[in-house]
């Protein structure tokens, strides 16, 4: 890629799905006409950088575009196809790249938000990623695994003009794994690298990864595949977060029979940091006393069993929300992980938690074509919650079904609503709004890929 870029004018979100998976696969495609030519600050300041897809042919890449802060926009992308095109507040646009390379999105009239879907045929599965609004010198995961059923990549980005230099740090329980192999590697200019760490470092069952830039800034995103015989097999695919943050919210989450969630904490300070998880069920909130002051030694992990605090649901499966605070002042990285092996649903999925609440959220879709859609609100505050959740489409007007208007949601509680009634498989994004502030997250299964995916919501600045 050169200084020179097409543009995009965006809103809302930039949906990836990769795959070769036929059912995610279906559907009509909205081609986004190309665009104009960007160059310097005012394209990094507008830009959106969207990830690659990795399967080479057994990977397709889609992109779904809406606006960020409820304003008409107009969108175009680099590499471009077509003129810019105008999208209107309250729809979004699909968009079927046969190329596996990473996407760059400006907006103009309305601010970029955006997501990425994957999904492949070999290993099967789909997952579900943010596009990234900025570049950074740093990028953090706190969840991954080189175990001998996961294979775990990084994906590196570099969309300036100038080569960039990045050194990835390793981390397990027992602290930092360094390794000669991931120190000063070398990222052109506009083009993307794929660091296999499973090549790099022996069997790990747990393990975070920090991406730092010596040289330049950087987009960093990871793919996980799981195919152990015994696990359910899928995609995990996430964006890495820029900065450790002192709070992380998780609205979603799963205990019971045929289901694992953990919550991997990565503090990459050279202090210990000191945190407390909150739990929230359905029926009630938890603060399990070994975790109101849980240690993390410096430049290492830990990873968290849910179900050993939350207790198990012999009868099915039971929805857990939590908040990770740090006591002592020393921000870290929180990331959720789910597995699901039931008589429904199956797979695998990842998310980094919400930095922030807001009363408004954009939710791109989780899937290509969902089955199994749902959407988890949960109000950390102190004060009772109204929601409102309104369902945007391509080239239609937005549904807004009356059983989703009005949902209340008691203080420091959360609620989870099937909305596949109206989604019908297809690829729609979400936006939810609230008489207070609230974290929101997408949940999808998909059939074709037989693998779920999460997406935590975007908090949006809505325009006056």
């Amino acid at each position: 890629m050169t200084g020179r870029r097409e543009i995009v004018f965006a809103a809302f979100v930039v949906l990836v799905l990769l795959g070769g998976v036929a059912f995610d696969l279906m559907g009509p495609e909205v081609e986004i006409p190309s665009a104009a030519e960007i160059q310097g600050e005012r394209f990094e300041s507008r830009a959106v950088f969207c990830p690659p897809a990795t399967g080479g042919r057994q990977a397709k890449t889609y992109f779904a575009f809406g606006s960020a802060a409820g304003g008409d926009t107009t969108i175009g992308s680099s590499p471009g196809a077509g003129e810019p095109q105008d999208l209107p507040a309250d729809q979004i646009l699909v968009h079927h790249s046969e190329a596996s390379e990473p996407l760059d999105v400006v907006g103009f009239g309305s601010p970029v938000a955006a997501t990425a879907v994957t999904a492949r045929s070999e290993p099967s599965g789909a997952g579900a990623a943010h596009c990234a609004t900025a570049a950074a010198t740093r990028w953090y995961f706190a969840a991954g695994s080189a175990d001998i059923d996961r294979d775990e990549k990084i994906l590196i980005y570099n969309p300036f003009p100038d080569e960039a230099v990045v050194t990835l740090a390793l981390f397990a329980p027992k602290g930092e794994q360094s390794r000669t192999a991931l120190r000063d590697v070398a990222v052109p200019a506009g083009e993307w690298r794929t660091i296999a760490i499973n090549d790099v470092i022996t069997k790990r069952k747990t393990l975070a990864v920090e991406v730092a830039a010596r040289r330049g800034r950087v987009v960093a995103w990871r793919e996980m595949a799981t195919f152990g015989k015994g696990l359910p097999k899928g995609i995990d695919y996430d964006l890495g977060a820029p900065t450790p943050m002192g709070q992380w919210f998780f609205p979603d989450g799963a205990v019971g029979d045929g289901a694992d969630e953990t919550i991997s904490i990565l503090n990459p300070g050279q202090q210990q940091a000191v945190v407390s998880v909150i739990l929230a069920t359905p029926v009630e909130t938890l603060t399990p006393p070994d975790l109101l002051e849980y240690a993390i030694p410096p430049r290492s992990q830990r990873v968290i069993s849910i179900e050993e605090f939350a207790g198990g649901n012999k009868d099915g499966i039971a929805s857990v929300s939590a908040i990770v605070t740090s006591v002592n002042g020393e921000p870290v990285i929180a990331e959720r992980s789910v597995s699901l092996d039931t008589e429904d649903l199956s797979g695998q999925a990842s998310e980094l938690g919400a930095t922030e609440s807001s009363p408004s959220w954009f939710l791109g879709p989780a899937a290509r074509s969902p089955s199994v859609d749902a959407v988890a609100v949960m109000a950390p505050g102190s004060e009772d919650v109204v929601v409102d959740i309104t369902i945007l489409r391509v080239g239609e007007s937005p549904l807004a079904p009356e059983s989703l208007q009005g949902l209340e949601i008691t203080a420091g509680s959360r609620i989870k609503v099937t909305i596949g009634e109206w989604t019908r498989g297809e690829t729609m994004a979400v936006l939810v709004t609230a008489d207070s502030d609230v974290v929101a997250e997408r949940f999808s299964y998909s059939a074709g890929a037989d693998d779920i995916s999460s997406l935590m919501g975007q908090p949006i600045k809505m325009l006056p």
